[in-house]
């Protein structure tokens, strides 16, 4: 099985281990979790070598990840917009990032002239039956509206970096005009994956508990 490891320095090991640290060692670590629909994160709790919860993330890496929290407001680095970017400690199955395209993995570069409307950057946090997008950005949720018309290149699901363009539909919504995928999603997760305690990223990190 593919590892992923994220070499980084602030935060320390725990107990004044050295190498790869389970994600209950590290502060703020959860398990993130990509289905056909949304992303979705579990406390990552117990990671011994029998977790149940644990063997689910290693039998479906990437489509199940761990990462980090930050800035503590209940939304994963990967996806989290307005997180510190404090480096993270070494982290088994730490999530992927994507380096394709504009600026750097995880940036979110958004401008608005007028009704016209340019994404350089995004991440998707959910698809709707009807294609519809929702990517996190600085000022809430950003619904794309992707019709018939929409040039699309690649399959945007949960996970994917995107870029898009297109005309101002309302308060943080746009009808795309142009889509592209800078990079695809993980595979989704088998519904019979996803543990029980496992729960959408919070539409309002600011007052999560």
């Amino acid at each position: 099985m593919r590892k992923a490891y994220l070499l980084v320095s602030l935060l320390p090991l725990a107990c004044g281990q050295s190498g790869p640290s389970s994600p209950g060692q590290v502060r703020g670590a959860m398990v993130v979790l990509h289905t056909r629909t949304n992303i979705l994160t579990a406390p990552a709790g117990n990671w011994s070598a029998d977790s149940p919860l644990r063997a689910r993330v290693e039998a479906s890496f990437p489509s199940a990840c761990v990462d980090l929290d930050d800035d503590d407001d209940g939304v994963p680095n990967v996806v989290d917009v307005d997180h510190v970017d404090d480096a993270a400690d070494v982290v088994e199955d730490q999530c992927h990032r994507c380096n394709r395209g504009p600026g750097e993995a995880g940036d979110f570069r958004l401008r608005v002239e007028g009704t016209d409307v340019r994404l350089d950057r995004g991440v998707v946090l959910a698809r709707a039956a009807d294609g519809t997008l929702t990517v996190p950005s600085l000022g809430g949720r950003i619904t794309i509206l992707v019709t018939p018309a929409t040039q699309v290149e690649g399959v945007p699901t949960p996970g994917s970096e995107i870029r898009a363009e297109g005309t101002l539909t309302g308060t943080n919504a746009f009808t795309a005009t142009r889509l592209e995928v800078l990079c695809p999603g993980p595979a989704p997760l088998n519904p019979a994956d996803v543990p029980p305690e496992a729960e959408p990223v919070p539409d309002d990190p600011a007052h999560h508990t």
